[in-house]
């Protein structure tokens, strides 16, 4: 299993966290200085259950924040 995420324009300094709300210990996190056109996250190793996702980048000199949530499932 894998999180797919599809990126446009001149994005930098991408940053994708994903939190366990339960256990803190569990939070994974990657950057991308410059991100290629579609990054994938293997979700393997995630504890069952639901996170959290924060993705952050720049643009155009703004700063942006994203936040979704995803449910990881016995395979």
């Amino acid at each position: 299993y894998s999180f797919a995420l599809k990126v446009s324009g001149n994005k930098t300094d991408l940053k994708v966290d994903f939190f366990f709300p339960g256990d803190a210990k569990l939070d994974q996190h990657f950057t991308y200085a410059v991100p290629s056109e579609i990054i994938t996250i293997e979700t393997q190793k995630l504890h069952v259950g639901k996170w959290k996702i924060y993705i952050s980048w720049k643009q155009d000199g703004k700063e942006y924040l994203e936040e979704t949530e995803i449910k990881i499932t016995k395979p």
